[in-house]
């Protein structure tokens, strides 16, 4: 025995291994089974409406296609609107959901940040 206090985080980290090993091996897979069907219905819905995206776009470049200064104005204006659009989501809504998300991640498992998936994943989806 060392003599010195364990820290709060890890009594947290012990409370959280000891709950762990007291689940139901069922409840662990039948919640493994309900996040596998989401996640494959957020992806799945992702593709799609990446899918009709480009649709759109395509339609969009025939129909502009022939009128010389809209042929190359309306796609820059368009993304540039949409990357205004895209910023503004995360400023208002989930400002962790800028960049890449390693430091958030990071920072919720040490402790220092809270994780609000329910906020990330609509402004990631959306933006």
């Amino acid at each position: 025995m060392s003599g010195e206090a364990e820290s709060p985080t890890s009594d947290r980290d012990a409370q959280r291994d000891r709950a762990a090993r007291d689940r139901p091996l069922g409840l662990l897979l039948a919640a493994a089974g309900i996040s596998g069907i989401a996640i494959g219905a957020v992806a799945t819905a992702f593709r799609l409406l990446a899918d009709h995206a480009l649709v759109l776009q395509r339609a969009l470049g025939e129909r502009v296609h022939d009128v010389p200064v809209a042929s190359w104005l309306v796609p820059i204006g368009l993304a540039a609107l949409m990357v205004a659009a895209s910023l503004e989501i995360v400023r208002r809504l989930a400002p962790e959901a800028a960049g890449s998300g390693v430091q958030e991640i990071e920072g919720a498992l040490a402790g220092v940040r809270e994780l609000r998936w329910w906020r990330v994943i609509p402004a990631k989806f959306a933006a």
